[in-house]
């Protein structure tokens, strides 16, 4: 049976927004099955942006509270 893992991460390959001189990204899905790699845009629309600045997603991306704010 294959295992199915999906992580949330910052695409910055993309060109980033930039507001208040802070670059920020979309908040992206890599989703991985039976060795087979699927990167995709985060289809989070709760009243949340799906765009984060890099050092709040590396700050925060190992807390609760911001696990249930990108789920």
């Amino acid at each position: 049976m294959s295992k199915i893992t999906v992580k949330h991460f910052l695409n910055t390959r993309l060109k980033p927004e930039i507001e208040d001189k802070i670059k920020i990204y979309p908040l992206y899905l890599s989703i991985t099955y039976d060795r087979m790699n699927v990167r995709t845009p985060s289809n989070i629309h709760n009243g949340i942006s799906t765009t984060i600045t890099e050092n709040d997603f590396l700050k925060n991306k190992d807390s609760c509270a911001f696990t249930r704010l990108i789920w």
